[in-house]
């Protein structure tokens, strides 16, 4: 199963956050990979990595800028032959989460054989990895970047992604919604032949 990841960041991109020169081989794991990993089956290609801020916006109608970013992605994936799209962006108090969710609806309307695993996280990954440890109302944390360094001791990108590795997910409080909508897509993208 071929994927396509995007992601803001080496939190979530790991090493595919790396140009291609300076990438390893095989590139270090980030969280969305390592999220993949008790989601997905075991056989899975990633043929590329977008970083947010270089996807090409969607042209045509009217919609926001956070929407038009989706359906880019989605066509992007599309045309580099993937049969997953797996991304993460973080909300950061912007009200992303609609707008993200309506570029999914739609993306998946225009590319209906494309899957797409996606989700704001509400507020950022760092929240993400506050819910994998079980901590509640981990969206509404102020500054969890600095909350996830000084309780959990995670102050790296393969900290945080060996860290969501060793948790699992079965953890998470109900109250971490756009995780569990994440964890949600990517069981429904892979099925029953999925990780646990």
């Amino acid at each position: 199963m071929k994927i396509l990841l995007a992601g803001e960041g080496p939190t979530e991109l790991g090493g595919w956050f790396d140009e291609p020169p300076y990438r390893g081989d095989p590139p270090r794991l980030g969280v969305l990979v390592a999220l993949l990993a008790h989601t997905g089956p075991a056989a899975l290609t990633i043929v590329g990595a977008i970083i947010w801020k270089h996807i090409r916006k969607y042209r045509g109608g009217v919609r926001s800028a956070e929407s038009r970013t989706v359906l880019g992605l989605a066509l992007e994936a599309s045309e580099a032959g993937a049969d997953v799209l797996v991304f993460a962006r973080d909300n950061d108090r912007d009200h992303r989460q609609e707008e993200i969710e309506r570029g999914i609806l739609e993306a998946s309307e225009r590319f209906p054989s494309l899957r797409i695993i996606g989700s704001a996280a509400v507020e950022d990954t760092e929240g993400w990895l506050l819910a994998i440890a079980g901590r509640l109302h981990s969206e509404a944390v102020p500054n969890s970047k600095a909350v996830v360094a000084s309780e959990l001791g995670l102050e790296n990108t393969t900290q945080k992604a060996e860290f969501v590795k060793q948790m699992g997910l079965g953890g998470i409080p109900a109250d971490a919604r756009s995780l569990r909508r994440w964890i949600d897509r990517a069981r429904a993208a892979f099925g029953p032949g999925g990780s646990t």
